[in-house]
């Protein structure tokens, strides 16, 4: 498995806890009465779930999954390990061009474009308020991703938007998102997400 994109060190573990919604005020309102033929209509979306490998193209994946050599050379937790360097490299092959490029592919999968997913992943914060709740977040494959360890390439990266917010009490542990699915590119000072979604639920990731 690629050190970059499926480090065996970052499996799936983050606990995005989401945040608690205050308890309803009660009230002596008296609730209009609803006709006898009258029926509530509730839309139920299915959500496909779907895999990080799902997203990204055949040719990005196979190169990333078929790294050089030098790969396994370079010491954990290294600068090398955190940011992937070639200049010491001599000559790059035609497999190590690929590897490189494949590492900071925006290249998308044309036909996940508005699809209702569900994928497990883990929070990396952009955007939130004075109570640390978060409206906007980087989504991606393995935790550390954008903090200590190399960043998986933008087609491993979902801009996420969630109007309610969510609070975060660990990064370690994943969450799965629903929502719909745009091939949208987005770039943030923490880095650039080839998908982007509008997140209609987040929920603790249980297999």
């Amino acid at each position: 498995m690629n050190r970059y994109l499926f480090s065996s060190a970052c499996t799936l573990a983050i606990v995005l806890l989401v945040a608690g919604c205050d308890s309803p005020v009660e009230t002596n309102q008296v609730s209009a009465p609803v006709a006898e033929d009258t029926q509530v209509k509730q839309v139920s979306i299915n959500y496909r779930e779907v895999s990080w490998e799902e997203l990204i193209p055949k040719d990005d994946l196979d190169a990333l999954l078929n790294p050089p050599e030098y790969i396994d050379d370079i010491v954990e937790g290294s600068t090398a390990d955190s940011m992937p360097d070639t200049s010491a490299i001599a000559s790059t092959s035609e497999n190590e061009s690929r590897y490189q490029a494949a590492l900071t592919s925006t290249r998308i999968k044309p036909e996940f474009d508005n699809q209702q997913i569900r994928i497990a992943g883990f929070i990396v914060p952009i955007e939130f308020n004075d109570e640390l709740t978060i409206s906007n977040f980087l989504f991606v494959p393995y935790f550390g991703a954008c903090i200590h360890l190399p960043p998986p390439p933008p087609n491993q990266v979902i801009h996420g938007s969630f109007s309610e917010g969510v609070q975060v009490d660990a990064l370690y542990e994943p969450f799965s998102i629903e929502g719909k699915l745009r091939t949208l590119k987005i770039e943030s000072e923490f880095g650039t997400a080839a998908y982007s979604m509008e997140v209609d639920n987040i929920q603790p990731y249980t297999e």
